[in-house]
């Protein structure tokens, strides 16, 4: 069942005030090696394979592969004639391995999670299937997660094939991890909770239709493909009367897996494949009014969805929405196990948490011993194939300092996302054992200016975009990064940050930092300087009963928030801006109708966006929370953009085809960057702990959690 894999697009954006940051004002350095160094360094040591960094994206030769690829296994290998491809390197290797008795294991329907799985040759198909299970890990990825077998290889490509095949994963029996998380859900009832630590313990047992990866690639798990325009599975269409644009979308399930034995039959009997009917079940509970379901939005969006044949759906969508290829609407779920009891108790499904004992992700969970921990093994009917590690244990710790002394104590292996980066430089020299991950991040800082009209009538401060611009150019960024988060965070430029693939470097606007540029805007605006109680404020016209004054309103838990207004304030002041700090408690600020409401006058907060589709609705006239729709919306600072501009965030949400999809956002971020409806602060970065020997953990910088390769961890020892 994918509820959990649901909860993630339900959560696809998120309001942050806390960032409980505190420390000095030096500037870490993050280091920013080749993803392939460990590798030719091992390779080069072991006298196997040598060569110059410029090298290692650049395509190997078929002789020099042959030659080190001998040294591993201990034999002379003749070089292969032809062309010298990925998947001929793959052969290669596994002919001549010990692998390659194996070979026959994987001669099934290629399974791969990969984008380009149905394009791989048929010889070539055990090959793949092989090479991409945890036991062997063979080979890496090409960019937009493919596997790209007919193209030529790199060598750093064949210096991981060659690592991997030296050092195989560690498969050894007993191998542990233990997680740490700082809050512990008080259900894993999938259908009725939608906070992220389900979403993390949920991860370890789910198994996704379609999941993204480290990279924010869209990827098939339990679907064969990712639903798009190119591969047909998307098709828009107009209704014939209204005009309204609609959509059909085809879901391919991959055949072959099985949900576990029921009660009373045999361990291991594969009696229970999961087919279209399965999904249709989970429909139909999702959309029962007594089941609290808390993703139910998209579902709302379908007008039908029908079973084509065992393995095929078929959904009609009443609009263009974007997250339709996210996965089937609602999941699957286990039928033979859950419909009688749909059936005669509806209510049950609200409380009741067995739902992930029937689950085909690579975890079960064994134990959960309510306020310390859970633990899970491994799940012998997991639809990919079998994890490294035997024995996963989260833990709870809500304390941040009880977490850093069991790190301290090596009690504990992997830390998720509760370090600053200044907590990061001095933890670091305390846990030489432990890796600290840095991960730029789909959240950034910004201040939202409040640009309604007073209904007061006082004068409006933000209507003016030089104002905007001006209080952009007074402030240098990279000196508050290095006050308050190590130097770290790096200034951004636009809402759409770079780790998502609509950032385009040449349509934004940079505002370095510049107080002459900023106080000649200022003066164009027609705020003068004026003296107001012995202070040198601009003023409206420079009349000092206008002064350019208003409050910064910030969390007051957060000792980051606190660090950043204090270097705000100062540079802004230097202009002549008149600031007072406003420190709030953080559920004041976001909860109630402060933001909707537009109870403030500016306000620093973060923003948390998908990274695979960010939301322009943030900034559509259309979305302004106001009294007249009950303060629906998230335009929460009220900036009111032109005609053309409404156009190009509402064609934004739609299913567009990827060139005019970019083109699209090129434009609408060119506007924004003009406009500066928020002044762009900071592209955050997460800080992820895990020890050293743990292979293959890769942050997401998203609300992709930390655990969603996690069938590929292993202990590596060498």
């Amino acid at each position: 069942m994918k509820r959990f894999a649901s909860l993630i697009v339900s959560a696809i954006m998120f309001l942050t005030i806390l960032a409980p940051f505190g420390g000095s004002a030096k500037a870490l350095t993050i280091e920013n090696k080749h993803w392939a160094t460990k590798y030719f360094a091992t390779l080069e040591q072991d006298g196997i394979l040598k060569a110059d960094a410029s090298q290692w994206d650049m395509e190997i030769p078929a002789s020099d592969f042959a030659t080190a690829l001998g040294k591993v296994l201990g034999k002379e290998i003749a070089p292969p004639g032809g062309d010298f491809t990925r998947g001929v390197m793959l052969r290669l290797a596994v002919d001549n391995s010990d692998y390659s008795g194996e070979l026959k294991n994987f001669d099934f329907p290629i399974f791969c999670k990969s984008n380009d799985e149905e394009s791989v040759p048929k010889e070539l198909v055990p090959y793949c299937n092989m090479a991409f299970r945890p036991k062997y890990q063979l080979l890496d990825y090409r960019k937009g997660r493919k596997i790209e077998v007919n193209q030529k290889p790199f060598w750093s490509e064949a210096a991981y094939m060659l690592y991997m095949l030296k050092y195989p994963p560690n498969a050894n029996p007993g191998q542990q991890v233990i997680v740490v998380t700082s809050s512990e859900p008080d259900t894993l009832n999938p259908f009725t909770s939608n906070s992220m630590s389900v979403v993390l313990l949920g991860t370890f047992t789910g198994a996704p239709d379609i999941s993204y990866d480290d990279q924010a690639n869209l990827y098939p798990h339990m679907l064969i493909r990712v639903p798009t325009l190119d591969n047909g599975d998307i098709v828009l269409l107009k209704d014939p009367v209204t005009g309204k644009d609609r959509m059909k979308v085809t879901y391919r399930i991959r055949p072959g897996m099985h949900y576990p034995p029921l009660p009373g039959e045999a361990e291991d009997s594969r009696l229970h494949e999961i087919t279209a009917d399965d999904y249709m079940f989970a429909f139909r509970v999702t959309l029962c009014p007594i089941v609290q379901s808390t993703v139910r939005s998209g579902q709302l969006k379908i007008d039908y969805l029908k079973k084509i044949d065992k393995y095929t759906l078929e959904a009609g969508f009443n609009e263009l929405y974007t997250y339709a290829n996210w996965g089937t609407p609602g999941g699957d779920l286990f039928k033979a196990r859950f419909e009688t009891d749909f059936y005669t108790d509806p209510n049950n499904f609200n409380v009741r948490q067995d739902f992930i004992d029937w689950t085909v992700g690579p975890y079960l969970m064994k134990q959960w011993e309510i306020g310390d921990h859970i633990e899970y093994k491994p799940n012998p009917y997991a639809a990919f194939a079998q994890p490294l590690i035997e024995k996963i244990i989260v833990k709870f710790m809500p304390d941040p300092n009880t977490i850093r002394l069991n790190l301290q104590a090596d009690n504990i292996d992997i830390v998720t996302s509760t370090f600053s980066p200044l907590d990061a430089e001095e933890l670091m020299k305390k846990v030489p054992k432990s890796r600290f991950y840095f991960t730029e991040t789909t959240s950034w800082d910004h201040i939202q200016l409040n640009q309604f009209k007073d209904e007061k009538g006082k004068y409006d401060i933000f209507g003016d975009k030089r104002v905007r611009q001006a209080l952009l150019y007074g402030l240098d960024r990279p000196q508050i990064s290095k006050a308050a988060a190590a130097g770290i965070y790096q200034p951004s430029h636009s809402w759409i940050t770079k780790k998502s693939p609509y950032y385009d470097e040449s349509s934004v606007k940079k505002y370095e930092y510049n107080p002459a540029k900023a106080e000649q805007l200022l003066e164009e605006a027609g705020w003068k300087l004026a003296n107001v109680d012995g202070k040198n404020i601009r003023c409206k016209n420079g009349d000092p009963s206008k002064p350019l004054k208003f409050s910064l309103s910030f969390a007051q838990e957060s000792d980051y928030r606190l660090r950043v207004a204090e270097q705000i304030l100062r540079m802004w002041e230097r202009i002549g801006v008149w600031v007072v700090p406003q420190a709030r408690p953080a559920k004041e600020l976001l909860g109630g109708d402060v933001l909707s409401g537009h109870l403030f006058e500016s306000m620093m907060l973060g923003l948390v966006s998908n990274p695979i589709r960010p939301n322009a609705n943030l900034w559509r006239s259309d979305q302004i929370p106001t009294k007249q729709n009950n303060g629906a919306g998230q335009n929460y600072g009220g900036w009111v953009g032109s005609k053309e501009h409404d156009e190009l965030c509402y064609e934004i949400e739609k299913i567009q085809p990827e060139a005019k999809l970019r083109g699209l956002f090129n434009k609408e971020v060119a506007i924004w960057c003009d406009e500066l409806p928020a002044l762009p602060l900071f592209n955050r970065y997460d800080v992820d702990v895990a020890t050293r020997d743990i292979q293959n953990i890769k942050p997401t910088g998203a609300n992709r959690t930390i655990n969603w390769n996690c069938e590929f961890w292993y202990r590596e020892v060498k």
